[in-house]
């Protein structure tokens, strides 16, 4: 418990985290914001649906990327200033700082995503109750907060994961970014190519996919998603299978 307190409070006293949180919530307000927008543009008079309040939350989703820097910039900040090795002197085990490492990042990627959310949905109950009246309410709007809770968690954790694997500052937030707005979209094009449901094996394609699965197929565009369960298990073997090569990279480098 106290080498998870310990990693928190490492977490919260860096100005990273925070000034990310911060650009984080501007983006999801902002696509928020845009939303409700063309909402007033189109109806003079505009009512809400339970899919545009789902549409509303997804825009948390703009925001989740940023989450991976956390974790990436978190690991390779101990490697730049040395400071991971006074936590392997200060602990007898290396497993026990692990673990509470991942926990830690875990839990922040919790509370990160729940600050979205709440200043989304205080944007989104603001306006809807007095331009609309009433916030229509379904399983689409629960499972659109559960989802980008766990993908903002997951995608801190595989943040964590890529920082310790490279173990250069620059070169893992180099390649997340590549990763994010380059490289993956390469990949998926074959993928799609064969099946469209394919492409969710791919990690941002999966929470894509986890966040507006529901309302591609009720618009008979097809189902693209292998579905919420199994969608939610491919972003979690994502996480496990990247964090156990992190914890393996790290545990090696101690040996060293």
């Amino acid at each position: 418990m106290r080498l998870l307190q310990a990693e928190l409070l490492k977490l919260w006293t860096v100005r990273t985290p925070k000034v990310l949180l911060g650009v984080a919530a501007v983006i999801a307000v902002i696509a928020a914001a845009i939303q409700i927008i063309i909402i007033e543009t189109r109806d003079g008079d505009p009512t809400l649906s339970t899919g545009q309040v789902a549409g509303l939350l997804a825009g948390a989703a703009a925001a989740i990327p940023l989450a991976t820097f956390i974790g990436a910039v978190g690991a390779t900040s101990e490697i730049r200033h040395r400071t991971d090795y006074l936590n392997h002197l200060i602990t007898p085990t290396r497993v026990p700082q692990v673990a509470a490492r991942i926990g830690a990042y875990l839990m922040f990627g919790l509370a990160f995503a729940s600050i979205l959310l709440s200043a989304l949905l205080l944007i989104l109950f603001s306006w809807a109750l007095v331009r609309v009246g009433t916030v229509p309410w379904g399983s689409t709007p629960t499972r659109i907060l559960l989802g980008v809770a766990l993908a903002t968690a997951a995608y801190t954790v595989i943040g964590l994961a890529i920082g310790q694997i490279f173990r250069n500052q620059i070169l893992a937030v180099s390649l997340l970014g590549a990763w994010m707005f380059a490289i993956e979209g390469f990949i998926v094009l074959p993928l799609a190519l064969i099946d469209l449901r394919l492409t969710s094996l791919m990690p941002i394609q999966a929470i894509q996919a986890l966040l507006i699965g529901d309302a591609l197929v009720e618009t008979e565009i097809g189902a693209i998603s292998f579905g919420v369960w199994q969608t939610a298990g491919i972003i979690l073997a994502w996480t496990v299978s990247l964090s156990a090569i992190g914890i393996w990279r790290t545990l090696r480098s101690d040996i060293r």
